[in-house]
């Protein structure tokens, strides 16, 4: 299944990001009005193609395929995260 996947321009937190698929060529206004409030409005980012059972990092694609197939849409976060060892601890 080809997929649009957006960016959202309000961020959950300072390392965070979230983004939305949805079917490729779908008018995202048709988004649930929680999830426009949410995102603070959404970037495109690319598009991409899922197939079930497709290894990708940080993305289960039975799961995000199933919520495109009953919601219209599938919201992936994505979280940076920094550990700083000093003294090789």
């Amino acid at each position: 299944m080809k997929v649009d996947i957006y960016r959202a321009k309000k961020s959950p937190g300072p390392h965070e990001k979230l983004y939305i698929f949805v079917p490729s060529g779908s008018d995202i206004e048709m988004l649930p009005t929680e999830i426009k409030e949410k995102t603070g409005g959404l970037v495109v980012e690319k598009t991409i193609d899922i197939q079930p059972g497709e290894k990708r990092i940080a993305l289960d694609s039975d799961e995000a395929l199933k919520n495109l197939s009953e919601k219209g849409f599938h919201e992936q976060g994505s979280k940076i995260e920094i550990e700083i060892r000093v003294g090789g601890q």
